[in-house]
């Protein structure tokens, strides 16, 4: 009797201890899926983070290159209406000079056929002071105009090398360190007031390009030979004026 007793609990024994280790890892895989549905919640939502840090950094950049691209548009813009603007200016001051010159040949022309008599030799000496002030005044108007040239051209080339600095520093950008980007940034910035200041004076940016190039002095060839002085009239009041 004791021995069947002995086997009974020995046997009941045995059935609590399954049923706690059935419990035990009922309990172990509970917490297991638990463990997992959290670093499969967490891993997602930093997935979804870094989509979202991804998408803004790509929207952030291309906005940059956006406004980029708006400001070299309107800085070639700016350069092609002012180079539109200077070259009207020159050609109407070109087209006053021509008539301003015309008008000259024209009286000179007049004088001219005047020349008869004494009072009409005074006038020819007249049309030819007046046609030395013609050939002084066309190298003037000359002068004045490939001057005006150059400095559009020159304005032209400046900011035109300006804006694809910016463009080169823009370009290198992209792909730089944060470093290398806040030295980018800097040297786009000091870009971007260069042409600022280019478009806001003007006149000061042509003025440096126009400056002379200095040359050495020294003798430049044989001096020609001095015009004989022209012998004048007693009285001729203009005589003097034409040496």
């Amino acid at each position: 009797m004791g021995n069947q007793e002995s086997s009974v609990l020995f046997s009941l024994n045995e059935l609590m201890n399954m049923e706690q280790e059935r419990i035990q890892k009922e309990s172990d895989a509970k917490r297991a899926a638990e463990e997992a549905a959290m670093q499969a919640r967490a891993a997602e939502e930093q997935r979804a983070r870094e989509e979202e840090e991804r998408r803004l950094r790509e929207a952030a950049e291309q906005q940059r290159v956006n406004d980029a691209r708006s400001r070299e548009e309107a800085a070639r813009l700016e350069a092609i209406r002012h180079g539109e603007l200077e070259k009207a200016r020159l050609d109407a001051e070109n087209r006053a000079r021509i008539e301003q010159l015309s008008r000259l040949q024209d009286h000179e022309r007049q004088l001219h056929s005047l020349s008869q008599d004494k009072q009409k030799k005074k006038l020819l000496q007249i049309a030819i002071g007046l046609g030395v002030f013609f050939v002084i005044f066309a190298i003037g108007a000359g002068v004045v105009i490939k001057k005006n040239l150059d400095e559009k051209e020159a304005f032209q080339a400046q900011m035109q090398q300006l804006v694809a600095d910016r463009a080169d520093i823009e370009s290198k950008m992209k792909n730089a360190s944060a470093e290398d980007r806040k030295r980018y940034q800097d040297e786009l910035d000091a870009k971007e007031k260069a042409i600022q200041n280019l478009q806001d004076h003007p006149t000061e940016a042509k003025a440096a390009a126009a400056k002379p190039v200095s040359r050495p002095s020294g003798p430049t060839g044989p001096k020609a030979p001095s015009k004989p002085k022209e012998q004048c009239q007693p009285g001729d009041p203009l005589c003097g004026g034409l040496n």
